[in-house]
């Protein structure tokens, strides 16, 4: 038996039979905060840089199935930098076709422009770090408006030629054991609105 309704009004919906009620495939299920699809990636691929142009480490694409929807971008790069090198981090977000749009929460707060273009910060402070690999997370809840692919890639920023940043590893890499491995993460989750 089969009906078509605009709208269904009830207080329960239970399977007919066992304890499992399935969405068609190709169908979304639209409930405000739910999450409609999550992809993730990593990477412990190292990268070295001493350039003062981004270059980019991890990306990652969705499509979402709603204009409506909002992206949680959910992000944590493991890095190294010499001493006293003061990296950025920037996560952009293409729509297919479209312009680059820079993800940041809030504005600076500072007087120099170096780094008005950062997402966050990579930095490292003495010489002893130059051993050490750090983790920085960041999180941003996007608004693409759009059914169309978004790739978000992630890009780290050197702040001079003589000031080395890694990701994925420190800047003086011993065999030994110092360092657990390093890695980079990102996950997008598409959220109903």
């Amino acid at each position: 038996m089969e009906y078509s309704v605009s709208t269904l009004k009830t207080n329960t919906i239970q399977a007919a039979t066992g304890s499992t009620v399935n969405i068609t495939s190709g169908q979304v299920l639209h409930a405000p905060g739910h999450v409609i699809q999550t992809v993730f990636t990593a990477s412990d691929t190292k990268i070295s840089t001493t350039s003062a142009s981004y270059v980019e480490y991890l990306s990652l694409a969705i499509t979402p199935k709603l204009a409506t929807s909002k992206i949680l971008v959910k992000t944590v790069t493991s890095f190294g930098g010499a001493a006293n090198s003061y990296a950025s981090g920037k996560c952009d977000r293409t729509i297919s076709g479209g312009a680059t749009t820079t993800l940041k929460n809030g504005t600076h707060h500072h007087t120099e422009n170096r780094f008005d273009d950062a997402s966050f910060s990579l930095q490292c402070n003495n010489n002893n770090d130059t051993y050490k690999v750090w983790v920085n997370s960041f999180d941003f809840l996007d608004s693409p408006s759009t059914t169309t692919t978004c790739t978000y890639k992630l890009h780290i920023l050197a702040d001079a030629s003589s000031r080395q940043s890694t990701v994925n590893r420190s800047v003086t890499n011993p065999s030994d054991g110092y360092n657990t491995p390093g890695n980079t993460t990102m996950t997008l989750m598409e959220i109903a609105q």
